[in-house]
């Protein structure tokens, strides 16, 4: 499926996705103004979010939305208000624009969501995961050559610039956040694009992730890894590692090239690194860095407003040390209690049933099947790190996972089985 013509779509709007995913997947946002000393960041992926909603607006104006789909948005619409409302409450107790600032960042998921339904308008679902892997395999040699090329070292931490621009979230969400360039990456080899190549962007994202030194990035790889073993066939798996290794001696050639200092002087360095976050971890009187603490505190603060929260107030109010839980599932509990908890994930396993009921549907490829398992599995993997810090709210993570759930929500999985997905089973 490599000509224009099977591609259903032309050329020039081939291309022109490219570039729009490259900027959405794209791991940079640009400060737009300071509240309270806290900097409101908006990233590309924001941009397009609102350019998708604005064009399924006007087709929900013009009548072109069908009923499943006005079910679908009268859910999310209801979620995004009870958010809203619950932070106007919170700036009616506060006084100041912050809950209502938190609110929007916090259901910006929700609007992603959206946005990729609207975009299953204008994308076919074999094009969506070429242009996806495309786009990620240029950001991550982008940013593997701006490595090299600043810092000449790789015993520093791996991701925290981009040819001279900070990246966003860095290091700990930015570096799980690459967990869905390794989910690309899979997609297209399970997929027969140039396993080569792809196998080599699995291969360097997983690099970035380890070499950030973040202990839950670390958790978040392993753990989809060992999620794919257990679901993909060996024969599978072997072919995959064995088309990797190119891009380990290609990688590991540029690596010394580049390095401005002695190997052995680099390796010392980043097997030190290593030692001091496994100590840290295994033998330090607080080895999740006092999440424990914030943990335990932040339920003693929930128990005394269970039912709505503290509507999005800044946990900085209560905690002089950290202003985050640094767990998506008690900065839920906290934001809007057990009410604002039951409606988030409530959407979130609703929409995921139905996905996972159309992938196993009739007329559903395996290979099809295998590409949207692979991205729920990156998708529990994200919600196991959740439990050392908020992936979802973290722009770039929450944007790109719920629009690809929107996007798979609409999608017809079965537009394409012909039989070139056939020989892939």
């Amino acid at each position: 499926m490599n000509t224009l013509q099977e591609r259903s779509i032309s050329e020039g709007k081939y291309r022109m996705f490219v570039i729009c995913a490259i900027l959405f997947y794209l791991p940079l946002a640009f400060n737009v103004i300071e509240f309270k000393g806290k900097p409101v960041d908006i990233a590309a992926s924001d941009i397009i979010v609102l350019f998708l909603l604005l064009i399924y607006g006007y087709m929900y104006w013009q009548k072109k939305v069908n009923r499943r789909e006005s079910q679908y948005l009268l859910l999310l619409v209801v979620a995004v208000t009870f958010f809203l409302f619950l932070a106007f409450f919170g700036y009616g107790e506060s006084g100041g624009m912050m809950p209502i600032l938190s609110a929007i960042k916090f259901e910006k998921v929700f609007l992603a969501l959206i946005a990729g339904m609207c975009f299953s308008r204008f994308c076919d679902f074999n094009n969506f995961w070429r242009i996806s892997s495309i786009a990620a395999l240029l950001i991550l040699l982008s940013l593997y050559i701006s490595q090299l090329l600043i810092s000449g070292s790789f015993s520093t931490r791996w991701g925290a610039t981009a040819f001279g621009y900070p990246v966003y979230g860095f290091p700990n969400s930015s570096a799980s956040y690459y967990i869905l360039f390794v989910m690309f990456a899979v997609i297209a080899c399970i997929r027969g694009l140039n396993r080569y190549a792809y196998a080599g962007l699995a291969f360097l994202s997983a690099v970035f992730m380890v070499m950030s030194y973040s202990r839950s990035a670390l958790v978040i790889l392993i753990f989809f890894l060992l999620l794919i073993l257990f679901y993909f066939p060996v024969k599978k798996i072997i072919i995959g590692l064995i088309a990797m290794l190119p891009a380990v001696l290609i990688f590991c050639v540029t690596l010394l090239a580049a390095s401005s200092q002695s190997v052995i002087n680099d390796s010392r360095s980043a097997s030190l690194n290593f030692e001091a976050r496994a100590n840290q971890t295994f033998y330090s009187s607080k080895p999740f860095g006092g999440r424990i603490e914030i943990a335990l505190e932040t339920i003693s603060l929930v128990e005394k407003k269970p039912f709505f929260g503290y509507k999005f107030e800044s946990f900085s109010n209560y905690n002089s040390v950290f202003d985050t839980p640094h767990n998506q599932y008690l900065e839920i509990l906290f934001k809007s209690g057990l009410f604002g908890f039951l409606l988030y994930f409530g959407v979130l396993v609703f929409f995921l049933f139905i996905v996972l009921k159309k992938t196993y549907s009739p007329g559903v490829s395996i290979m099809d099947r295998r590409s949207v398992v692979c991205f729920l599995l990156a998708l529990l993997s994200l919600m196991l790190g959740n439990l050392a810090q908020p992936n979802f709210t973290f722009t770039q993570t929450g944007n790109v996972s719920f629009f690809i759930l929107g996007f798979l929500l609409m999608t017809d999985m079965t537009k394409f089985n012909s039989a070139t997905n056939k020989s892939n089973e």
